[in-house]
């Protein structure tokens, strides 16, 4: 890393990235070509991954099935301080094997707990949205093997 004064330490980079609802994930295609998308992804403390959706057919899925291995990229609190000419930030890089989830029952916990960090309040429609769901997506878990974050935060006047 080119700033190592910026890195941060684990505990700090889970603080990140439970404020994230949304960033790049990264996959290699068949071919060993690089394939990045942005997805809706929420961070599970309890258990220590990741959760997104994705369709049952196309690139991602087709990407996710011949190499699991992806990255995943997030930036929370970004400003741009056109005054200094910077960008103060917050971001973490997790880097993490993804796999499907195929119990239908862990699938409806799933879809429930992206519903509700992403649409907090909307729980009375869920059962709707899981009907509809549980058949339409594919639900995936990234199984984080590494993190690490970096941060460039305004300096506080003493």
């Amino acid at each position: 890393m080119s700033r190592p004064q910026r890195m941060v330490s684990e505990e700090r980079a889970v603080e990140i990235l439970e404020k994230t609802h949304w960033g790049v994930l990264s996959m290699v295609d068949a071919q060993g070509r690089p394939y990045s998308t942005a997805v809706n992804a929420v961070y599970s403390p309890k258990e220590h991954c990741l959760y997104f959706h994705c369709a049952r057919e196309g690139m991602r899925w087709k990407c996710l099935h011949d190499n699991p291995f992806v990255r995943y990229f997030a930036v929370a609190n970004e400003t741009i301080d056109g005054s200094r000419i910077t960008t103060y930030y917050e971001s973490v890089a997790v880097d993490g094997r993804a796999r499907f989830l195929e119990d239908e029952d862990e699938v409806r916990r799933t879809i429930a707990f992206l519903t509700e960090r992403l649409a907090p309040g909307e729980i009375e429609r869920q059962p709707n949205i899981l009907g509809a769901c549980v058949k339409q997506v594919a639900m995936v878990r990234i199984d984080i093997e590494s993190l690490s974050a970096k941060v460039n935060e305004r300096q506080k006047n003493g």
